[in-house]
């Protein structure tokens, strides 16, 4: 993926209701999903948006990343 204009944290357990508002022109999702698993894939149809799988990065992880950040922020919080 060469640019992003956004990424959105929401609260609901799927994203429907923030893709129909937002209508995105494309959605992603990490590669441990699978196209014909996602509930959110209806939705994509509907409003015309492409459904793409990533593959993992070796090096790469949001898990570890929101991690650090968490360590960071505690870390800033704790002086």
């Amino acid at each position: 993926m060469r640019s992003v204009d956004a990424v959105v944290i929401f609260d609901e357990d799927t994203p429907v209701r923030l893709m129909r508002e937002v209508g995105p022109a494309v959605y992603v999702k990490g590669g441990d999903y699978r196209i014909e698993d996602l509930s959110e894939a209806e939705v994509a149809a509907e409003i015309g948006a492409e459904v793409k799988i990533l593959p993992f990065e070796k090096g790469y992880s949001t898990s570890a990343l929101i991690e650090k950040i968490k360590g960071v922020t505690r870390a800033a919080g704790s002086g």
